[in-house]
């Protein structure tokens, strides 16, 4: 699911903008990936884009089994996800970094209808921007391991169903003996 729902935003946004700020549509400025690869370096990809980053997964604990009732609704992530501006233009980083602020306040909420390449089993998909003071900013670049960058934080909360967290159905495995040859 969310290798779903993440790519679909990054795909709206990079629409946005191009519309917005007057980029061609190939140009793709904003991209879904890692800031840092897993040898310590800056994403190869990413310069001059805002990347796209997860940064944190979390169920959201929710009071169950209140009163005499269950509680129908399902369970409940909220993913963090980082939107960071990789220019070496500085300005053209914060500018896209405002157009993304502008978009998640004109679209705070993400359905089938308004979002096309939803899964078919979200029901909706919420952005809201968390305020991270200079402790947690710093803390938060600290594990990432990279340099700061402008960027903004954002958490997406939605719903999923246990069927989408069904595993693939792999094949069985058969392993034939030979029995043992008597000399």
């Amino acid at each position: 699911m969310i290798h779903k729902i993440l790519p679909t935003i990054v795909e709206e946004l990079n629409a946005y903008i191009s519309r917005v700020y007057g980029f061609h549509a190939t140009e793709k400025k904003v991209l879904l990936g890692n800031l840092i690869d897993q040898n310590g370096r800056p994403n190869g990809q990413g310069m001059d884009k805002v990347i796209c980053s997860l940064v944190n997964i979390q169920k959201e604990q929710s009071i169950q089994n209140i009163g005499r009732m269950p509680s129908p609704s399902p369970p409940h992530l909220n993913i963090s996800v980082l939107f960071a501006a990789n220019f070496n233009d500085y300005i053209t980083g914060l500018k896209l970094i405002s157009g993304i602020l502008a978009y998640f306040e004109g679209k705070p909420v993400f359905t089938d209808q308004n979002t096309p390449g939803l899964p078919l089993n979200t029901q909706k998909v919420t952005a809201e921007m968390v305020n991270l003071n200079t402790e947690e900013l710093s803390d938060l670049w600290s594990v990432l391991g990279g340099k700061y960058l402008p960027g903004i934080l954002y958490q997406f909360r939605f719903s999923y169903s246990s069927d989408e967290l069904t595993l693939e159905e792999l094949p069985q495995v058969v392993t034939l003996v030979s029995p043992p040859v008597n000399g």
